[in-house]
This record gives structure tokens, C-alpha cells and sequence, in this order.
């Protein structure tokens, strides 16, 4: 036994380091991220520094009187004094020669092309490879029911030679047998 093991008895229904560490995170992370929107709602260098390119004072704070900021309205644009010559229509587009095309598409294209030549090498693998497993069976098969039928005929020979020598057994049986 461990000598001190009496300090480490309750270490089962503790939990984990991992699990402390998780929660000291997650607390922390909390409290930055509050102290950040209450710096931030009280206007202060973190809102510079997040929301300084689009900051805006408020006009109540500011005293002044409302201006506007966008000197041309749409309604203060004068209306031209002549009509533009009208644009002509836009021919149909030419179609794009091969070599005019972007070279993305180009590559796209190739690879493309490529991708079924490859499939093709491979499906043109695949039927080689089936063939000749179908044909290696089929040639095994045939060997194996030639030798069947061989050892089919080996056994009708030592079957008939087994009743012959039956029968002859059969005949001595029958005529006695003389001892003169």
C-alpha cells in the first residue's frame, strides 16, 4: 500500500482537473466579454476601438441643430434639358473561340477529358479482369467435372471387379471342395 494513500481515498467522487479547467475558461471568458459591453455602452476606448470608423454623436448631446449630410436629394437633381441619344442594341455575342476561353474553363475542360479517359481505362480494366476470372472458373469447373467423371469410372471398374471376385467367392462356396 501506498503510503500515502489516505490522501488520495475520495479521488473517484472528485471531479476531474479537466472539468475544473473547462469551468475557470468559461468563467473567465464571461467576464471579459461583460466588462467588454459594459465598456463599450459607456462609450469608452473599446468603442473606438471596435466602432470608431462608424461613430456617430448623438444630437442631444451635441446641442446643435440637425443638418443634413446629404446636400443632393433626389428631388433637388435637376431634370436634363435633352434627351440622350438612345444606345444602339447590343449585337449577339460571338461565340468564344477555343483558345479565347478562360483559363479555368480550359483546365476544367482538360480535366475533364482526362477524368473519362481514366474511367474508361479503368472500366476497360475492370471487364479484362471479370473475363478472366469468369474464364479461370469456368476452365476449373470443366477440370473438376472431367476428374468426376473419371473417379466416376475408376469406381464402376472396382465395383465390377468387386462383384466379379464375389461371385467367384460364391462358386467355391457352392462346389465342395475335394481332398484327394
Amino acid at each position: 500500500m501506498h503510503p500515502a494513500y489516505h490522501a488520495h481515498r475520495y479521488h473517484a467522487f472528485r471531479p476531474s482537473r479537466l472539468l475544473w479547467f473547462i469551468t475557470g475558461g468559461m468563467a473567465a471568458t464571461f467576464y471579459w466579454k461583460a466588462h467588454e459591453c459594459i465598456e463599450a455602452k459607456e462609450g469608452s476606448r473599446a468603442t473606438k476601438f471596435y466602432y470608431g470608423h462608424c461613430y456617430r454623436p448623438s444630437l442631444a448631446a451635441s446641442g446643435q441643430p440637425s443638418q443634413d449630410t446629404f446636400p443632393h436629394r433626389v428631388n433637388s437633381i435637376p431634370a436634363p434639358e435633352e434627351e440622350p441619344d438612345p444606345v444602339p442594341p447590343v449585337p449577339a455575342p460571338v461565340q468564344v473561340r477555343e483558345r479565347w476561353r478562360p483559363k479555368a474553363q480550359r483546365e476544367w475542360d482538360e480535366d475533364k477529358a482526362r477524368f473519362a479517359a481514366m474511367t474508361q481505362q479503368v472500366t476497360d480494366a475492370m471487364t479484362e479482369t471479370s473475363e478472366a476470372t469468369l474464364d479461370n472458373i469456368l476452365s476449373t469447373v470443366e477440370h473438376l467435372k472431367a476428374k468426376l467423371a473419371q473417379q466416376r469410372a475408376i469406381r464402376e471398374l472396382q465395383r465390377k471387379e468387386l462383384a466379379a471376385m464375389a461371385e467367384q467367392e460364391q462358386q467355391r462356396q457352392k462346389e465342395p471342395e475335394r481332398w484327394v
